[in-house]
């Protein structure tokens, strides 16, 4: 679990540093004029990073930390029942305390922030905890499905009025006039327009705005918190994150995050996960490069392929970590315990790597926004991960626990971890 974890939150920052990095065009259709005057041009090195970003990063490390979130929750309440502490107001006290730090992390920091939407998910479910493994997927698939479904609908609606838009635009240029229908369309596509494919100079005015000062970033960021929070995250994220906990719960009925499956049930879950999620997210990012990223395009069909073929290839981590053997000394084996380090801390190393970003990018600190091109973030991205690789092993070595992942305890069992001096190569 700690393994898949620490892969999961560097993942994480190779892809949230876009965010911090870049404006938001970067990310929706790194080809437009409003993205490549800050990432630079869609060709040789931004290409080829764009490409390990969408296939191997966006959205698969997010779908396995959310998987094992789910895990945490249904581990915390297995052992809760044998020392005592199974209690609802445990569970309860737990996802409530990380919702506050999630508010505050949302809010003084930066809008991307995931943890307040997974403690409102996980306080849904705790009536689920006792269900085994089979009913778990059974209410798991429908949700994912609907989130699915919802993007889908939204994407049919985008595409139906650009249609309409252009069918009116070609009859005023025609002389003719549009009916009340497509006149509303053409308003209606230009809003589109402007939300998902800002032109150059709405797009320099942005990242003008969030590297100015402090006041100004964060008032952006409080409104797109805010946005995201009512409207975006319940209505497009919840519904695969609640399924992706209740898979990474189903796991642990299974037994596939305790180590209790054989080899070649491993084996079987990392390639087929790998494999089939990979060929989803291919075929997905084809379509985008055939439909010039357009954003009606990525809601109907293309963005669905990377929804699902994300979760088959977080699958296919979990199976493939528990194939990663120790192997008690070397290079592979420093990797891994490090890689282990990494994911006891994920809290606190998620915090931080927010810190770095908007240190470094946001207004907050030194406003440097918009003035590296995607390929040059790769060396930041490399020197974060080193640093919390040598620094989650040297806190482990002197402490139980990370610093956050501490008052979180704390703060939800009333009594801090007990005292380690286990150094990470030791186990974890």
């Amino acid at each position: 679990m700690d393994l898949v974890r620490g892969i999961a939150i560097l993942g994480i920052f190779a892809m949230n540093i876009i965010s911090f990095a870049l404006p938001t065009a970067s990310y929706t259709d790194p080809r437009s004029p409003g993205a490549e005057q800050f990432a630079g041009p869609f060709t040789g090195s931004n290409k080829t990073v764009w490409f390990l970003q969408a296939l191997i990063v966006d959205q698969k490390m997010m779908s396995a930390f959310a998987m094992l979130f789910g895990c945490g929750l249904m581990v915390m309440h297995l052992r809760g029942q044998r020392s005592g502490e199974g209690r609802t107001i445990t569970w309860y006290r737990r996802c409530f305390v990380l919702l506050c730090f999630g508010l505050i992390h949302a809010y003084a920091l930066w809008c991307g922030d995931v943890l307040a939407l997974y403690a409102a998910c996980g306080m849904l479910l705790w009536p689920l905890r006792k269900l085994r493994a089979r009913r778990l997927l059974v209410i798991a698939m429908p949700l994912l499905l609907l989130g699915m479904v919802i993007t889908t609908g939204m994407g049919s609606h985008m595409h139906r009025q650009l249609e309409l838009a252009e069918q009116g635009q070609t009859m005023l240029d025609a002389g003719e006039v549009p009916s009340d229908e497509q006149a509303a369309a053409i308003d209606k596509a230009d809003q589109l327009r402007s939300a998902f494919d800002p032109g150059t100079s709405e797009t320099w005015h942005d990242v003008t705005l969030r590297r100015s000062g402090a006041a100004a970033y964060l008032g952006i960021n409080a409104t797109e918190s805010w946005y995201l929070q009512t409207t975006g995250l319940p209505k497009f994220s919840a519904p695969k994150t609640l399924a992706l906990m209740l898979i990474g719960m189903a796991l642990v009925r299974l037994g596939v995050l305790q180590n209790h499956r054989t080899k070649r049930e491993y084996f079987v879950i990392a390639a087929g996960g790998l494999c089939s999620g990979m060929a989803l997210v291919a075929t997905g990012m084809w379509l985008q490069l055939g439909h010039e990223f357009r954003f009606d395009w990525l809601h109907l069909l293309d963005g669905n392929f990377n929804y699902l073929g994300s979760v088959f290839m977080a699958v296919g981590l979990i199976g493939a970590c528990a194939l990663w053997p120790d192997l008690g000394g070397g290079p592979l084996c420093w990797l891994r315990s490090s890689l282990i380090a990494c994911g006891r801390m994920a809290f606190t190393n998620y915090i931080v790597q927010t810190i770095i970003g908007v240190t470094i990018f946001s207004g907050l600190g030194f406003g440097l926004m918009g003035s590296l091109e995607r390929h040059q973030l790769v060396p930041i991205v490399l020197a974060v991960w080193a640093a919390q690789l040598l620094l989650c092993r040297w806190w482990l070595g002197h402490f139980a626990q990370g610093p956050l992942e501490a008052v979180w305890r704390q703060l939800t069992y009333g009594k801090p971890a007990k005292s380690s001096s286990a150094s990470p190569q030791n186990g974890p």
